[in-house]
């Protein structure tokens, strides 16, 4: 069965990072990590609408895990982390943020505007202090309507001002099915800025990546030219249908591309 894992209508990238504004159910998420703010108490079912989402999807664990590795108030700035419980995450980050005090903020007493720019600074920070990113893609999770069309208008903003540094806005969906022990994810996305094991791309038959449109000349571009050298120092002739060669990944964040 292919699960449909949600519309995201704001892609926005930003140097390795894909930031996406999702409009639906944090708690339904399935991510690494989920973000969840909450009271300074930790007291999941008396914090605002995320929290009490997370807690009722999540189950008491979380709760009880605050209880006995957080017994104290947590400050503007900590972050308390615990298991997913029954979400489809690996760990929930709960941070305190203090209240807005600007008269235009919204129910949640934060303005959409401050939030989604503090967002965006943000992952533009962390991929301006880390030479190799880690982080490929932040889920800004937004239930309300109007608050999600401010978000994503937010997001156009930005484009439109970083030209070349962030992308345009472009539908992106995504989705999972598991064969037997094997998932598999079909992701919109630039394949040569994700990470994994192995990268298996198409190319022209005597190995020049370059003389082929497209994917292999991205792989060229982002891995540089050593993969080009080790093909050619490796292999000599043209490929036949149904062969490959094998090589290291280099600049890529993968162990060999095939």
């Amino acid at each position: 069965m292919f699960k449909h894992l949600g519309r995201r209508n704001g892609y926005l990238q930003i140097g390795r990072t894909a930031v996406s504004i999702v409009k639906g159910n944090i708690a339904t998420q399935e991510i690494d990590g989920i973000v969840n703010t909450t009271n300074a108490e930790l007291k999941l079912d008396k914090a605002g609408s995320s929290s009490k989402a997370i807690l009722s999807a999540a189950g008491n664990s979380i709760q009880s895990e605050c209880d006995v590795k957080y017994p104290f108030n947590i400050n503007p700035g900590d972050v308390a982390i615990t298991g997913p419980g029954y979400l489809e995450a690996l760990n929930i980050f709960h941070i305190y943020l203090p209240l807005y005090n600007d008269s235009k903020g919204e129910k949640l007493n934060y303005n959409p505007n401050v939030g989604a720019n503090a967002l965006f600074e943000e992952v533009e920070r962390y991929n301006e202090q880390n030479h190799n990113p880690k982080l490929e893609l932040v889920i800004c999770v937004v239930y309300q309507d109007q608050m999600y069309q401010k978000f994503v208008a937010a997001a156009r903003r930005r484009a439109r001002l970083k030209g070349n540094e962030a992308r345009g806005l472009m539908e992106r969906t995504s989705g999972s099915t598991t064969l037997g022990n094997t998932t598999i994810k079909v992701m919109v996305g630039d394949l040569t800025q994700k990470q994994a094991d192995v990268l298996v791309h198409t190319c022209s038959h005597n190995l020049q990546l370059n003389h082929t449109a497209g994917l292999s000349t991205a792989v060229l571009k982002a891995a540089g030219q050593a993969i080009q050298n080790e093909i050619n120092d490796s292999f000599d002739g043209t490929l036949k249908n149904g062969e490959f060669v094998v090589t290291n990944g280099y600049d890529l964040r993968y162990k060999k591309v095939y």
